[in-house]
C-alpha cells in the first residue's frame, strides 16, 4: 500500500516537474534568450527577447549584441530604435521585415561595411543619422511608403552613386545625402512634394533645391529662386556650377567644402548666406553681382586659393569672419555702400598690402584684419573720426 502511494507520488512530481519545463521552454520562445534561433514568424504578435543578438521589446528592437555579417530581422518587429546597430563595422548585409515602420535614430550609424539594405514598403519614416557614415552602401531602395528622411539620414554614405525620391515622400530634412558620391538624382512623377532636374533635387513649394550632386545643372527656367542650405555641401567633385538669374537666395553652407575652382553670382541674388562657400579652398575666382546685399559669417572662410574680390555697392554688410583665412587675397575692393565690417570679417589675410576703407563705414567690429602684418589701410577723410584715427594712412601689424 505505502509502495503504490509512493509510486503515485513521484508520477504527480514528474507531471508537475514536465509542465514546469514546458512552460519555461514556451518562456523563452518569447520573453527569454532562444540561444541564436530567430522565430522564422511571430504570427503578428509583437516580440519579446534577444534572437540572434537583437534585444526586442514589445515590438521595438532596442540594441544588437552579436558579431554576425548577416542578419535577417524576425517578423513582429515594429521599429528599429536609436542607436541599435551603431558602429557594427562588420554587418554587411540586413534584411528587414515588412512589419517594421520606423527606422530610427542613428540605428545603423557607422556600419562601414554595411553594402545591402532591404527595406519594406511598411517603413514610412527614416529618421536622422539612420545610415550616417555607410561608407560602403553602394545603393539604396527607398520604397514608397516613407514619408519622411531626417538629418544627415544617408550623409556619409562615399560610395551612394544614385539616389531616387518616391512618390509618398513629403518631407526630406537639410544634409540628408551630404557627403554622398551621388551623380544621380530622380524623384518619382506623381510626387506632390518635390521634383527633379538636372540631377538637382527641389522642393516645388518653394522653388528651393535642396540636394545637388557633383554634376548637377541648376535648371534655368525659373523653377530654383534659391539654393538651399548644405544644398551642394560636401560635393568635392563638383568644380564649376552656373547659378541662373532668378535665383535670389545662397543658404547656409550651401556650397561649403566643395571642389569650386570659381564662381559668379548673379544680380538677382541679395543675400549669401553663413559659410556659402566654407572651406573651398580651391576656389581662386568670385564675381559678385549688383544684388548682393549682405556677405554672411564665414562666407568665405579659408578660401586659401581666393586672390582678389570686389564687392559691389550693394553691399551694405561684411559679417564676422566673412573672408577669415583667405591667406591667398592681395586686393580687396570694399563697395561704396557698406556701413558694416564685422569682426575677424578679413583676419588672416596674411597676403593682403593694401586696402581702402569707404566713407559708408560706421562701424568695424574687433580683430577685423588681425594677422594680416603687411597690409596698409587707408580710411578716407569722412571716416577718420569714426575710428579714432586722425591719418589718411594708418599701418597695421595685428
Amino acid at each position: 500500500m505505502k509502495k503504490s502511494k509512493f509510486l503515485v507520488l513521484c508520477l504527480v512530481l514528474l507531471v508537475v516537474a514536465l509542465s514546469i519545463s514546458i512552460l519555461v521552454a514556451c518562456d523563452k520562445g518569447t520573453d527569454g534568450n532562444t540561444n541564436g534561433k530567430t522565430p522564422p514568424n511571430s504570427g503578428g504578435k509583437l516580440l519579446n527577447g534577444t534572437f540572434d543578438g537583437m534585444v526586442i521589446a514589445n515590438g521595438v528592437l532596442m540594441e544588437y549584441n552579436g558579431s554576425a555579417t548577416e542578419l535577417v530581422i524576425p517578423n513582429g518587429v515594429k521599429s528599429i530604435s536609436y542607436r541599435a546597430f551603431s558602429g557594427c563595422i562588420g554587418l554587411t548585409s540586413i534584411n528587414i521585415p515588412d512589419s517594421v515602420t520606423s527606422i530610427g535614430y542613428c540605428a545603423f550609424y557607422g556600419c562601414s561595411s554595411l553594402t545591402s539594405v532591404t527595406i519594406p514598403d511598411s517603413v514610412t519614416d527614416i529618421e536622422g543619422y539612420a545610415f550616417f557614415g555607410c561608407s560602403g552602401l553602394t545603393s539604396i531602395n527607398i520604397p514608397n511608403g516613407v514619408t519622411s528622411i531626417g538629418w544627415s539620414a544617408f550623409s556619409g554614405c562615399s560610395s551612394l552613386t544614385s539616389i531616387t525620391i518616391p512618390d509618398s515622400v513629403t518631407k526630406i530634412d537639410e544634409t540628408a545625402f551630404n557627403g554622398c558620391g551621388i551623380t544621380s538624382i530622380k524623384v518619382g512623377s506623381g510626387n506632390k512634394t518635390y521634383h527633379s532636374s538636372g540631377n538637382c533635387l527641389i522642393e516645388k513649394a518653394t522653388k528651393t533645391l535642396i540636394q545637388g550632386c557633383n554634376n548637377s545643372v541648376i535648371p534655368t527656367d525659373g523653377s530654383v529662386l534659391g539654393i538651399g542650405d548644405y544644398a551642394f555641401y560636401g560635393c568635392s567633385g563638383l568644380t564649376s556650377i552656373n547659378i541662373p538669374d532668378g535665383v535670389t537666395s545662397i543658404g547656409i553652407d550651401a556650397f561649403g567644402g566643395s571642389g569650386l575652382k570659381s564662381i559668379t553670382i548673379p544680380d538677382s541674388v541679395t543675400s549669401i548666406g553663413d559659410g556659402a562657400f566654407y572651406g573651398c579652398s580651391g576656389l581662386t575666382s568670385v564675381i559678385i553681382g549688383n544684388g548682393v546685399t549682405s556677405i554672411g559669417e564665414m562666407a568665405f572662410y579659408e578660401c586659401s586659393s581666393l586672390t582678389s574680390v570686389t564687392m559691389p555697392d550693394s553691399v551694405t554688410y561684411i559679417a564676422n569672419g566673412a573672408f577669415y583665412g583667405c591667406s591667398g587675397l592681395t586686393s580687396v575692393t570694399i563697395g561704396n555702400g557698406v556701413t558694416s565690417i564685422g569682426g575677424s570679417a578679413f583676419s588672416g589675410c596674411s597676403g593682403l598690402t593694401s586696402i581702402t576703407i569707404p566713407d559708408s563705414v560706421i562701424s568695424m567690429g574687433n580683430y577685423a584684419f588681425r594677422g594680416c602684418s603687411k597690409l596698409t589701410i587707408n580710411v578716407r577723410a569722412a571716416s577718420k573720426q569714426v575710428f579714432g584715427i586722425t591719418i589718411g594712412t594708418l599701418t597695421v601689424a595685428l
